[in-house]
């Protein structure tokens, strides 16, 4: 995973293996939201380069 921070957005490219040992490649940019309590929340948006499929994602700090 390899990528950029600019303006509370990520712009990340990332690569992947499976059980089979296949790679994919990806593509995912997200908006980084600090909340009022402090945890961190991704709204995230990705799409698959090496096949098909896109796809949206949100990423929510938990707190313990």
């Amino acid at each position: 995973m390899v990528g950029t921070f600019e303006d509370a957005q990520l712009d990340i490219r990332y690569v992947q293996i499976n059980t089979r040992a296949e790679t994919a490649t990806g593509h995912s940019v997200g908006d980084v939201e600090l909340l009022d309590d402090n945890r961190v929340r991704i709204e995230d948006e990705w799409e698959w380069e090496s096949k098909d499929g896109t796809g949206e994602s949100i990423l929510e700090e938990v707190s313990q």
